[in-house]
């Protein structure tokens, strides 16, 4: 009998294992059923989330929400793609984990020296951050970068003998001469230019705002607040979005179209200067180049073109212009693209008085005068403050459904026949650009995306077109800003891999009292007093004779 039971009792027992196997097969195709069959609801509602979120909290929750469903997440798990060597990355973080145990601070300065290059074995790719995941990418890459960070904050903050501090501040100041730098560029004119104002903030939030912002049109306008405001300025302007609209508000509404179309064909203008003049000065005061760079530490490039095809395109900053008022500059900047009339430099003297500096300087609008390709801003900073990568924010009508709506919905041959007649066409308008026989309006359209560059491109839709000169308001402000901020937020883990290492070696530079070349000591005197003083003599280098 006991045999029998014991025989029962195993038989039992096998009968349920089996039972439950196949209730665990069964529960496992069944939860899989549903989710392919909720699968497409629960995509399409996730992405609606994405464009309608209001803050990055929820953006990101949705975007790791519709990774977990697409199962994304075992992508970024994954280590091995053919986008990037990760051979190399997981040998370099092995050695960065293995030196960070011993804390040999030599051994660190040398391995991070020898591989600190801001797209190292290819992590910064684009596809790496865009073709799979919405909320970041390999966690390999992440984990790298995580560790040279870590690294170079120990390296800071460590007190020993063997790196003595003035040491530590020369290696930081090489370092970041070979790592380069970051420049925010703002293109785009007209009303959609207020999107720039929302990029800035979603990347100060995030606190990857570079210290060099280039601006052209409108963009010049956004970046003199940026570069105008210092730290604490700034965090009331993006959590208020309080700016002096009033001289806008004091025009009457009643037939501006009008105005401007008569405005237009008579003087070949469309909006009046001196509410431009009055709006940017009510915000900004009479601030020079040399003066915001001495209150803020950021560097504000505006560009403008020459009225004479042989000159090169002219940089003001404050090495190259830094008596000049920085109003009159972004004004004269916004008339190059026929919106506004011509505006002449001013500059501030020695008692603080304005005059005119090179009214020549300040360009007519005129179709041939507008900057070719090899007059873009990248090469003048490169050349003056290092510069080698670019975060770009465009809103120009690039951005229209027109453009864009073939890349989502469109059939692929319809695709296929859009991008290449777009091809076409641009084609044609580069040589007609070459010819300057391409109005300005339309020059926009033939920049060439640099591909080691980040472009964060926000989406407008017919209304916005039709609303695309018209007057700010409060409303409008903040309609426009949040744009600005949806469009950065897919781009903030690419925009954080690529910098924050060179972030990183800024704050370094400032706790040790170190500028880069382009900075000067807040206590400098100015550029008249300077040119005032005695070169330092220098004795004569003896011959080899």
């Amino acid at each position: 009998l006991r045999w029998v039971q014991r025989a029962f009792n195993s038989y039992l027992g096998l009968v349920l294992a089996w039972v439950y196997l196949w209730a665990e097969v069964f529960h496992y195709w069944v939860l899989a059923l549903h989710t392919w069959l909720a699968r497409p609801s629960l995509q399409r509602e996730l992405t609606e989330r994405l464009h309608t979120a209001t803050s990055y909290e929820q953006w990101y929750t949705s975007a790791t929400q519709l990774d977990r469903l697409l199962g994304w997440e075992d992508w970024r798990h994954n280590p091995v793609s053919d986008l990037y060597d990760y051979r190399l990355i997981e040998s370099r973080l092995e050695r960065l984990c293995d030196i960070g145990i011993t804390n040999d601070l030599t051994a660190m300065v040398f391995l991070l020296r020898s591989g600190l290059v801001r797209n190292l074995g290819g992590i910064n790719e684009h596809q790496l951050f865009s073709r799979a995941s919405h909320a970041g990418t390999k966690l390999l890459i992440e984990e790298y970068t995580y560790r040279v960070v870590n690294i170079l904050e120990f390296i800071r903050q460590s007190d020993t003998l063997s790196i003595p501090r003035p040491l530590k501040a020369s290696l930081f100041y090489d370092t970041r001469q070979c790592y380069g730098r970051t420049a925010l560029v703002l293109n785009g004119g007209s009303t959609f230019g207020l999107c720039h104002l929302g990029v800035a903030k979603a990347l100060w939030q995030h606190r990857l705002l570079p210290r060099i912002v280039y601006g052209k049109a409108v963009g010049a306008l956004i970046g003199a607040l940026l570069c105008c405001y210092d730290d604490q300025q700034l965090i009331t302007l993006f959590q208020t979005l309080e700016i002096d609209l009033s001289a806008f508000l004091r025009v009457k509404r009643q037939g501006h179209l009008l105005r401007k179309l008569t405005r237009y064909f008579k003087f070949g203008y469309l909006m009046n200067v001196q509410v431009l003049e009055e709006c940017i000065r009510d915000n900004i005061g009479d601030m020079t180049f040399e003066e915001a760079h001495r209150k803020t530490g950021r560097v504000l490039n505006i560009a403008l073109s020459p009225q004479q095809n042989h000159e090169s395109q002219l940089l003001l900053n404050y090495l190259t212009a830094p008596n000049v008022v920085i109003w009159t500059a972004a004004c004269a900047s916004t008339s190059q693209l026929g919106l506004f009339e011509r505006v002449d430099l001013l500059i501030k003297d020695v008692q603080g008085q304005l005059r005119t500096w090179s009214p020549s300087l300040a360009c007519e609008y005129s179709s041939s005068h507008w900057p070719s390709e090899v007059n873009q801003p990248n090469t003048r900073l490169a050349e003056l403050f290092n510069v080698n990568h670019c975060i770009i924010s465009d809103a120009s009508l690039k951005n229209l459904p027109l453009f864009t709506w073939y890349t989502k919905f469109a059939p692929h041959w319809v695709r296929q026949l859009v991008r290449s007649t777009l091809g076409e066409l641009l084609h044609q308008m580069r040589q007609l650009h070459q010819l300057c026989l391409l109005p300005t309006i339309l020059a926009g359209f033939i920049s060439r995306r640099v591909a080691s560059n980040v472009t964060v491109s926000p989406s407008f839709t017919l209304v916005d077109l039709y609303n695309m000169y018209s007057r700010p308001t409060p409303a409008s402000l903040h309609y426009w800003v949040l744009k600005g901020e949806q469009a950065t937020w897919p781009r903030i883990p690419l925009i954080y891999n690529r910098c924050i290492i060179e972030f990183t070696l800024d704050n370094a530079l400032d706790d040790f009292g170190k500028h880069s070349a382009f900075t000067r000591s807040k206590n400098h005197s100015s550029v008249d007093e300077v040119s005032k003083t005695e070169p330092p003599k220098r004795k004569r280098t003896q011959s080899f004779h």
